[in-house]
């Protein structure tokens, strides 16, 4: 087997691991094995990522729901997302635009 060298540290691919997401009740139900090619492909994004996909403030991402632009779906009581299908949406019409 022998002993890990920095080139063989750094060059190591990451080993594919279970992931585990909160359901907001505390409980962390098992997800299966992801890698993070897939976790691209998430049906809603928090307003956070949102933010940062879109590189706008949280308050324009609000003004864009409002506007219709984004659809926000409550996650609990606390909680919101923006789909990923109107976040997607919203950057195709503004690439539409650019040209």
């Amino acid at each position: 087997m022998g002993f890990l060298t920095d080139l063989k540290i750094r060059t190591a691919a990451p080993r594919a691991r279970e992931y585990l997401i909160a359901d907001g009740d505390g409980l962390y139900p098992s997800t299966g094995h992801h890698t993070l090619q897939q976790s691209d492909q998430a049906l809603l994004y928090r307003i956070h990522t949102a933010e940062a996909k879109l590189g706008v403030s949280r308050s324009t991402i609000y003004r864009l729901v409002n506007e219709g632009e984004l659809v926000l779906i409550k996650i609990g009581k606390r909680s919101s997302g923006i789909t990923a299908a109107s976040l997607h949406a919203l950057i195709e019409r503004n690439k539409a635009f650019a040209s």
